[in-house]
């Protein structure tokens, strides 16, 4: 016999308030859109423009524009239409930016530095077809990478929790990893930062590798550094599949190749730029923490052990007792890692251990290779994304919750 509860809950014409399940993902959505398009409005309203923002349009401009001295001319004209006067003498002023903006041999020199981020110059140059001109470009770039990142964070959440819970983690994500600055600045983070999330989808959540690997490698080509992360995150997926193989059959030659051929490919895009560069780690290193380079052709110093640790020690002391809050989010993205090792210790998710553990081995090698430097936050934009991501999934694991499970939770 059915007791009346029982009756209650199967009549057909008593349902349970509120919206349906596929109404209230369609309005998280909406509210999404509706945040995002209003700070893209801002962003385009806006921009911020440094140094490299000339830069960038000097490297976009250069195929097009042989003679230093109209390629200088052309640069500096595009971004003084684009700032105030005053912003414009701040770019021009001093003894680095005054000495390259006088002397267009020294700028044409500059721009070895900007021409490694190939992936990025080339959309630059691609949007100039569109009757762009390159600050146009930029932005273009940097507010459809921003608005791509963040809905694929919000996807990503809505596979381990309702949807207004997706929205409110992908908004508090949007403010942690600074995506609005990053849709402003005249730089390759955005897009960098889109393909490392879109990457690591394909590969933890989707375990394609080959599409995984393809986006990693774009990231690469978008910004050089990111080999650092890519090669870390291939040995950790390989690790991880030569555990899982069942050793008594053991890889066949076949398998084998299909497992490493696609790990390959970040590296292959890495060794291309590597090709095409004229100027070290070194001496952007010199550059950055040591003293201006006017002009970069006459920099011949090789490594200096000496030098490069009184920089870690210089910076390390004004870490400590100068500006303390430099690393900005690194300290509580670093807890949300150490969170995720110890609650993915005995889950079904070796991939979020491995994760966290890269997490600091690559924060670890930026600190090193470049202390302290003020755009740290946006260099681990991705890593922070993705720890976040990566604690969500955790803790659904934890519940004993399968991503399809979702809108029961």
């Amino acid at each position: 016999m059915q007791s009346a509860s029982d009756t209650e809950i199967q009549h057909p014409a008593q349902k349970r308030p509120g919206l349906s399940s596929r109404a209230r993902k369609y309005l998280a959505r909406t509210l999404l859109a509706l945040f995002l398009g209003f700070f893209s409005l801002k962003a385009v309203e806006n921009p911020s423009y440094g140094w490299d923002a000339i830069a960038y349009v000097g490297a976009t401009l250069s195929p097009e524009i042989s003679d230093a001295k109209l390629l200088h001319q052309e640069s500096y004209a595009h971004i003084r239409a684009a700032v105030s006067e005053e912003k414009y003498r701040e770019l021009t002023r001093g003894n680095y930016r005054g000495a390259v903006a006088k002397d267009p041999e020294a700028f044409g020199s500059q721009l070895s530095f900007y021409r490694v981020k190939p992936l990025y110059v080339f959309l630059l140059q691609a949007s100039r077809k569109l009757g762009l001109n390159p600050l146009e470009g930029m932005a273009l770039v940097n507010i459809l990478s921003v608005l791509l990142c963040s809905i694929a964070i919000s996807f990503w959440f809505e596979r381990y929790v309702p949807p207004f819970s997706a929205l409110g983690l992908t908004l508090a994500l949007y403010y942690a990893a600074r995506m609005y600055e990053l849709s402003r600045i005249a730089t390759p983070d955005a897009l960098s930062t889109v393909l490392l999330v879109l990457g690591a989808y394909a590969l933890l959540e989707k375990r394609w590798a080959l599409r995984g690997m393809l986006l990693m490698s774009a990231a690469v080509l978008a910004r050089s550094n990111n080999v650092i992360f890519t090669s870390m995150l291939s040995g950790s997926l390989l690790w991880i599949a030569a555990q899982a193989a069942d050793t008594r059959v053991g890889l066949n030659r076949r398998s084998c190749a299909a497992l490493l051929l696609p790990h390959t490919l970040p590296l292959l895009a890495y060794g291309y730029i590597a090709l095409q560069q004229s100027h070290s780690w070194w001496a952007l290193f010199h550059h950055s923490f040591v003293s201006y380079l006017v002009d970069l052709d006459q920099f011949d110093l090789s490594f200096d052990s000496q030098t490069y640790f009184a920089v870690l020690r210089e910076q390390g002391a004004k870490l400590i007792f100068e500006s303390p809050t430099a690393l900005n989010n690194l300290p509580i993205f670093s807890l949300i890692a150490i969170l995720v090792m110890l609650f993915s210790l005995k889950q079904r998710r070796p991939e979020a251990l491995h994760m966290g553990v890269l997490f600091f081995a690559n924060a670890l090698v930026y600190l090193l290779m470049f202390p302290l430097l003020p755009a740290f936050d946006r260099l681990l934009a991705a890593q922070y994304i993705l720890i976040a991501l990566m604690l969500c999934a955790t803790l659904a694991d934890r519940r004993g919750l399968e991503p399809s499970q979702k809108q029961v939770a």
